[in-house]
């Protein structure tokens, strides 16, 4: 298990002398509407401007920090410490834990380049495992969206990987999906086998959800399905014997998939502890999962999601408690269009605006990818954006959360606005130092539409502060192994926060799925619950700070 560093406790330390002698200056009306924090509801004031139709700014003399923010969100770039060096094409990347050691190892999948493994040292570094651990790593093809997950059950984490390249001209109808099972420290992939291979579809970013709750990881391969001859994106039921069956007409999954951009996240809008799945395709689609077949429930639970934007702009999604009403909100990001948030408001996803402090009038908040996460571990949830232009790389954005979704735009995302170089594919976050802090993995090198300036992989490590957290690693046993499906809540000092276990999956990208918890100065959590997939319910009390906690499903 990872343990902190005595160099980190000592960094910290004077990280957090160094923040307690900052002097940071807000507006009154930010002091009086924005500041107001009564911990013992764990509830935040509102502050509203307003109707506002798009991202609302405040711009004013003395409304924004005049030094780095008291909780001190800073990252720095350590590609190169890290031993990791790559320019040139990209698609996405995802976390995940490929040698069970507790650190999080990196997989990458270059697009039509040759797709790289990163196994974490432990150390601060990485370094290319491709070849020594998959016979078809030199194999190049159009790799997309890669989800990792213990399908299996057998408690290491496998990868699918999705391809593209199918058309009309295609000699093959492209390149079969990949299941890199994860044997005894080497990859052996069995799409093929297990029927999941699909040559014929134009696959982007898949998901792996336990849809039916039998404890078996089932398969959600998104896709674009323009070309005549491409198949729709479905769902394979994982069967007790390890095989799969494509269920997609029998449970009623049919969205429309006529997008170029295409993905699949879960998250409990209306709050029965059962995660609907949303598919995004030509649009939005919700999907009741509580039973099967699917009950398509959009117009219930999100009923703007028509005009969140047309089929050809780029979006991600990051879905959190923005506003600490312990209800899962979502932060969609357009690229063409300005960023939108949504809400939940008694169980109903509700177009709002994100409210952003700001000293740059000509902010842009149109991006490409997102994350979300407790960046400076002081119990809010805060956004990084790729901020990806039309033509060109864009600076890249750190909202910090100030308290029920009103957002500080950090000067230079606080050391991460990222490269201009190439144009900013996609972000995916983990605490890959185990430290505590949430760190930044981006890819630059979209496939260069306009120019050949393909752009590097860019690590940002997050220099963290005085603050202490707790991190979650939940492993199933009626459920599944991965506790996909989870909520768990935690408690200190009086404010209950909720995380929700889906996997990390986002477009392109997977976060890790380690649950993370910044504590501010809390020393303990005095509640933890863990509401399990199976309907368990479990309750630790009275767990130290400053920890990677591993919690096991009871067995009644």
């Amino acid at each position: 298990m990872p343990r902190i560093r005595p160099s980190d406790c000592y960094t910290a330390f004077f990280r957090n002398l160094l923040t307690m002698m900052q002097v940071v200056f807000m507006g009154a009306v930010i002091t009086m509407n924005v500041c107001k924090n009564d911990h013992s509801t764990a509830s935040w004031s509102r502050f509203s401007l307003g109707p506002v139709k798009h991202l609302r700014l405040l711009v004013a003399a003395g409304m924004v920090a005049a030094s780095a923010q008291a909780d001190g969100i800073r990252f720095a770039e350590v590609t190169a410490q890290a031993g990791i060096d790559y320019v040139g094409q990209s698609w996405g990347a995802s976390w995940g834990d490929f040698n069970g050691d507790g650190f999080p190892d990196l997989w990458v999948s270059n697009h039509f380049a040759r797709d790289v493994l990163y196994l974490n040292n432990g150390d601060g570094t990485f370094r290319d495992i491709s070849a020594q651990v998959a016979s078809d790593a030199a194999r190049r093809g159009d790799a997309h969206g890669g989800a990792w997950g213990d399908f299996d059950n057998d408690g290491d984490q496998d990868l699918f990987i999705l391809q593209g390249g199918i058309g009309p001209k295609s000699p093959r109808y492209g390149f079969p999906n990949k299941l890199r099972v994860n044997e005894d420290g080497r990859f052996v992939d069995r799409a093929q086998e297990l029927g999941i291979g699909l040559p014929r579809m134009q696959g982007r970013t898949p998901i792996w959800l336990d849809l039916d709750r039998d404890g078996l990881l089932d398969i959600i391969p998104s896709a674009k399905s323009g070309a005549k001859i491409a198949l729709p994106p479905t769902v394979f039921l994982q069967s007790p014997d390890g095989g799969f069956d494509e269920v997609a007409v029998e449970i009623d999954f049919a969205p429309e998939s006529d997008s170029q951009i295409a993905y699949a996240f879960a998250l409990d809008i209306d709050g029965d502890r059962v995660q609907e799945l949303v598919y995004r395709g030509s649009r939005f689609t919700v999907f009741d999962t509580a039973s099967l077949p699917l009950v398509d429930v959009t117009a219930d639970l999100m009923p703007d999601a028509l005009v969140a934007y047309g089929s050809r702009e780029d979006s991600d999604v990051a879905v959190a408690d923005f506003n600490g009403d312990l209800r899962m909100d979502l932060y969609l990001t357009r690229m063409r269009a300005p960023d939108q948030l949504f809400l939940n408001e008694g169980g109903r996803l509700k177009l709002s605006s994100p409210i952003v402090q700001t000293s740059d009038p000509e902010l842009r908040s149109q991006g490409r990818s997102v994350v979300a996460g407790d960046f400076d571990n002081d119990m809010d949830v805060d956004l990084y954006i790729v901020a990806t232009g039309e033509r060109r790389n864009e600076p890249n954005l750190l909202l910090e959360n100030l308290g029920n979704a009103v957002f500080r735009s950090v000067p230079d995302a606080g050391g991460a606005a990222g490269t201009l170089r190439g144009r900013g594919d996609a972000v995916a976050m983990a605490d890959y130092d185990a430290d505590g802090f949430l760190d930044l993995f981006l890819v630059n090198g979209d496939w260069p539409r306009y120019s050949r300036d393909d752009g590097p992989y860019q690590l940002f490590r997050n220099l963290g502060n005085g603050n202490h957290w707790l991190q979650i690693d939940l492993e199933g046993r009626a459920s599944n192994r991965d506790g996909i499906g989870a909520t768990v809540l935690l408690t200190a000092g009086g404010v209950t926060q909720i995380r929700e276990q889906s996997g990390g999956m986002h477009s392109k990208a997977q976060n890790y799925k380690r649950l993370h918890f910044g504590l501010g100065g809390n020393t303990t959590a005095d509640t933890l619950t863990i509401h399990w997939p199976s309907g368990r319910t479990q309750v630790l009390t009275e767990i130290d700070a400053n920890q990677i906690l591993h919690v096991i499903e009871p067995d009644d």
